[in-house]
Parts: structure tokens; C-alpha cells; sequence
């Protein structure tokens, strides 16, 4: 039988071993899952029938959501020298 308790040790330990390899998500992935993201958006402001400037403007606003969440997501620290 799996528990709660199970399932954020688990968690707790991959997060924790990623942390120590120093592993980090590639810009290029983080763009394309928000950039999927964004599409379901458009998509479902597209069968709500709202107005295609507001839409875009919601667009636009995401892409610089993504782009400054993507960024700092995904870069380097700089080693203290």
C-alpha cells in the first residue's frame, strides 16, 4: 500500500539528489512546455468566444511571463571568486 508520507520521501529524495548533481531544466524545455501552456490558453479564450485583441494581448503578457520565469528558472549561479 503506497502513503502520503511515502510519496513526499520519494519526492524529497529525487529533489534532493538533483539539487546535489547540480542538474538544471534547459531553457529550451521550460520554453516549450510554457509555450504549450500558452496554446491551451489561446485555445480555451478561443472557445470562450472572447475578442481576438484581448487574446493576443493575453498572449503577449504570457510570452513575458515565460520569458522572465524561463530565465530565472533556468540560469547558472556564478561560483563567489
Amino acid at each position: 500500500m503506497f502513503f502520503a508520507g511515502e510519496g513526499a520521501f520519494f519526492l524529497s529524495r529525487i529533489v534532493s539528489s538533483t539539487q546535489r548533481k547540480g542538474n538544471t531544466m534547459s531553457f529550451g524545455l521550460y520554453a516549450i512546455g510554457f509555450a504549450i501552456l500558452t496554446a491551451g490558453l489561446i485555445y480555451g479564450a478561443f472557445l470562450l468566444h472572447l475578442p481576438t485583441h484581448w487574446i493576443v494581448v493575453g498572449a503577449i503578457v504570457l510570452l513575458g511571463v515565460g520569458i522572465l520565469s524561463g530565465v530565472k528558472a533556468t540560469r547558472q549561479r556564478d561560483t563567489a571568486a
